[in-house]
This record gives C-alpha cells, sequence and structure tokens, in this order.
C-alpha cells in the first residue's frame, strides 16, 4: 500500500505550521533562551499572597469533596445555620468571638474555607481568619445564597439533606435581607 506521508509528519507539518503562525502574529514574541534554574526564581512569600481566595459553588464544592483536613466554617446566625448548612461545616457566628476557639490551636497551614450570609460584617470574618495566620484560605463568592441557587445539598444540625424549599427559602430570605440578589 502507498501512503505518502507518515502519520507522523502531518502532525509534525502542522505544529511546525503553527509555531510560524503563532511567531507571525506576534510580533513581541521572544523565545527563552533556556529556563531559569531554580535558585533564580524568587521564593513565594507567604505573607504577600492574596489574603484569601474567591471560590464559585462549584469550586467550593470540589474543595470540600476533595480535602479532609479542610475546616468549613459558617459565619451566619445560629438559627441560618440550624435552617441548613453546607457538608461538615461549623458555625462560629461573626462577628463574635468564637473564631479563637474554633481555631486558636489549628496548625495555621490548616485549609480554612469559609461562607456567610450577604451581611457585609460576615465578610470581616475572613479577613480575620487570615490575619489569625493562616494561609490558606478560600471564601464562598455570593454565600450561602449561592450554594443553594447552585443546586447544591444544605444539610441540617443531624447531617440529614435540607429539604430543597427549606434551603430556597432561607437562601431567599438571607438575599432580601441584604436588598440584592447575586449575578446569574
Amino acid at each position: 500500500m502507498f501512503r505518502p506521508f507518515r502519520p507522523g509528519f502531518l502532525a509534525g507539518l502542522a505544529l511546525a505550521g503553527l509555531v510560524v503562525l503563532a511567531s507571525g502574529c506576534n510580533e513581541n514574541l521572544e523565545l527563552m533562551a533556556e529556563a531559569p534554574a531554580p535558585d533564580e526564581i524568587p521564593p513565594t512569600d507567604p505573607e504577600n499572597l492574596a489574603l484569601f481566595y474567591q471560590l464559585n459553588p462549584d469550586q467550593a464544592d470540589h474543595l470540600i469533596e476533595n480535602n479532609r483536613d479542610l475546616v468549613v466554617l459558617d459565619f451566619r446566625s445560629p438559627e441560618a445555620f440550624a435552617l441548613g448548612h453546607l457538608p461538615n461545616a461549623t458555625n462560629v457566628p461573626f462577628p463574635g468571638d468564637g473564631l479563637e476557639a474554633a481555631l486558636g490551636s489549628l496548625d495555621r497551614k490548616t485549609k480554612i474555607f469559609a461562607y456567610a450570609d450577604l451581611q457585609p460584617d460576615r465578610f470581616n470574618g475572613v479577613l480575620q481568619v487570615r490575619q489569625m495566620g493562616f494561609l490558606d484560605v478560600y471564601w464562598l463568592s455570593w454565600g450561602y445564597p449561592s450554594w443553594i441557587d447552585a443546586e447544591k445539598t444544605a444539610f441540617d444540625a443531624g447531617g440529614a439533606a435540607v429539604p430543597r424549599d427549606v434551603a430556597e427559602a432561607q437562601a431567599a430570605k438571607e438575599k432580601a435581607a441584604a436588598g440584592f440578589e447575586p449575578p446569574s
């Protein structure tokens, strides 16, 4: 059987064409002569890292499912917590003095994930966690309402799934109390 080109030849030709095309499209493209040596790369200073990472509900769900040592904090009121909360969450109402009791003895390398309702003062809780020296801190953007809007499951104090209508009612109440809706 006659084959004018080997299969690898066509792939190589296509790759070469892409390189030529890409370099022709960007006049400022410069190729690095060689990778820097490890001692030439500046170290990351944990004190200058972002204060925390904001996550959407899908990212938060992934973080919770894949990190057994993750500490999940709910900064809402005990009443709101009882009506539904994220998996493995501990209620630490903020503002309040419960953060030191909840986190004081933990290694500062522990991953902390926090969320709240949409009240602006609750947001300061995540900043206080960072000020306590925790460097691996995550925050759920738009709080509990975004979790429910993304159709994630909320749990009651006994660990059972909260009925969808109860979770949605609590999320709607939190949105109304803040006077706005998260973007869709």
